[in-house]
């Protein structure tokens, strides 16, 4: 038998009440916003390493002795593939210093979009949405873009020479 004390510690309080099986929690869940944040920083990224790049390695036709001088169609991936891309941009210094650390950010951003996408999978799955082998099959390549996406900050560990 409950005394009077202990009877008051137990009442729930107005406007509370004890959690049932009816309640709910709902909240909304957007991955996208993260995903745009992600891409929105790789072209950041992109873009401070082609700034960087011109003003420091394509200014003069000479090694400068501090920066190595980048020849837009003498190069590995001009030689190699008979075209430049992007990554011609952020494969030297001064450009990977700067760089690196951008792309953590869209790395951050990007798993981030991954693992609320798997969580809203997940939630899918559970309300009957998707089937069971389709939510195993988005858990499989999420995790495989997680792997490729963290191995992505290996461009700034190997030069392509």
């Amino acid at each position: 038998m409950l005394n009077a004390n202990e009877e008051e510690l137990t009442k729930p309080s107005e406007g509370s009440g004890p959690i049932s099986e009816d309640s709910v929690l709902s909240f909304n869940l957007h991955p996208d916003g993260f995903r745009f944040v992600a891409y929105s920083w790789l072209v950041l990224t992109l873009g401070v390493g082609m700034v960087v790049t011109k003003i420091f390695n394509m200014g003069s036709t000479e090694d400068t002795g501090q920066w190595k001088h980048i020849d837009p169609t003498n190069n590995t991936l001009y030689n190699h593939f008979g075209y430049n891309n992007v990554c011609l941009y952020i494969d030297d210094l001064p450009a990977k210093y700067v760089t690196i650390w951008i792309a953590v950010l869209f790395i951050t951003c990007y798993v981030a979009y991954l693992l609320l996408s798997l969580a809203s999978y997940y939630l899918c799955e559970k309300r009957g949405k998707i089937s069971s082998s389709t939510y195993n099959w988005c858990k499989a390549t999420v995790i495989f873009d997680i792997i490729i996406v963290t191995y992505f900050i290996e461009v700034f560990a190997v030069h392509p020479d």
